[in-house]
């Protein structure tokens, strides 16, 4: 979860490390943040506290879902 609003879904094949994507997503959310919350804030748009309306644990549970998929 990017800003509490935004998925971010990363494709790679077998030959990447799971480490090396997971250190690369990292750094990409973290761009991702500083860019979605100057957009959201340009268009006055106010979080209504999405994590509480989807569950406190919805970003938890969507990457362990996400990683399930991509197990051999």
């Amino acid at each position: 979860m990017i800003a509490n609003r935004v998925i971010l879904v990363v494709l790679f094949d077998k030959k990447t490390s799971l480490g090396l994507v997971r250190l690369k997503a990292k750094r990409a959310s973290d761009d991702l943040q500083v860019v979605l919350d100057k957009v959201f804030n340009k268009l006055q748009y106010k979080n209504e506290d999405i994590a509480a309306t989807l569950g406190a644990d919805f970003a938890a549970e969507a990457e362990s879902e996400i990683d399930s998929l991509f197990k051999d």
